[in-house]
């Protein structure tokens, strides 16, 4: 993870929607953020661990504030039962 910059422009979010969680991740509920800034584009997918309480497209998209500022956005996030988030690989299956 890049580390964020003062000077640097915000990412700001375009779209999100709730998506099916990646096969075999224990996740029960998974949103892909699409976010822009300036001329760049980026996804960002939130998944939340089994059992999740409460998830939302406004949640996730809290989740993923902290790393605005960051030169490349985190491609996977996810969010542990207590709340807690950590940056995990995307895994491309195909």
């Amino acid at each position: 993870m890049t580390d964020a910059s003062p000077t640097m422009e915000k990412w700001c979010f375009d779209d999100g929607r709730a998506v099916e969680p990646t096969r075999g991740a224990g996740c029960d509920s998974s949103y892909l953020l699409k976010l822009s800034r300036g001329e760049q584009r980026a996804q960002a997918l939130i998944e939340y661990l089994a059992p999740s309480t409460l998830t939302s497209v406004g949640i996730a998209r809290q989740a993923l504030t902290a790393y605005l500022r960051n030169a490349e956005l985190p491609e996977r996030l996810i969010i542990d039962c207590d709340g807690a988030g950590r940056v995990a690989r995307l895994r491309l299956t195909g």
